[in-house]
């Protein structure tokens, strides 16, 4: 999982670089969702996090100077 979660943040960091200032919108299983969010420092993110995901669930991270910035259900605003 730890892999996953370090192949995760990878890929969505280098579309982020690619694509500064766009909005880039990816589809995933709830397994990869959740790895990012852990990826990116989320502590929301456990077990439980994951089993209530709604399903559909959108998530929204800012890549920001100051690092990424992750919304959506169940995470701290």
């Amino acid at each position: 999982m730890r892999q996953l979660s370090g192949r995760a943040t990878a890929i969505l960091t280098q579309l982020a670089q690619r694509h500064r200032g766009g909005t880039v919108v990816i589809g995933s299983h709830g397994t990869f969702i959740s790895r990012a969010l852990i990826g990116f420092g989320c502590r929301e993110v456990d077990w439980a996090f994951h089993r209530a995901m709604p399903m559909p669930a959108i998530y929204r991270l800012a890549f920001e100077d100051s690092g990424v910035r992750a919304t959506g259900p169940g995470l701290a605003e």
